[in-house]
């Protein structure tokens, strides 16, 4: 609209913002899916290339998507890594 020209290109960053989440999301959902894996080689896999000094934050965000995917069952905590509740239940396998 005329009041809001920047609508469109906050829309579509928003939606750019979103699918990058997914797509990370769905990386670590595939990584979960052999063994456990620990953060820091999610971070690793996810984030290879960031600079040092955002690592932390890169786990942290790694840590973000690990805790979403426990509240809705479908991954837990296997000593020091994370596992897929498929790999880990079979029973639980949508």
């Amino acid at each position: 609209s005329t009041l809001f020209p920047y609508t469109s290109l906050f829309r579509s960053y928003v939606e750019d913002l979103i699918a990058r989440r997914d797509e990370r999301e769905r990386a670590i959902v595939n990584a979960l899916s052999q063994s456990p894996v620990a953060i820091q080689s999610l971070a690793d896999q996810l984030y290879g290339k960031t600079d040092p000094m955002l690592r932390y934050a890169s786990e942290r965000n790694v840590l973000a998507h690990l805790l979403k995917l426990e509240a809705e069952g479908l991954a837990e905590q296997s000593g020091d890594g994370w596992i897929s509740r498929a790999v880990s239940n079979p029973e639980t396998k949508r």
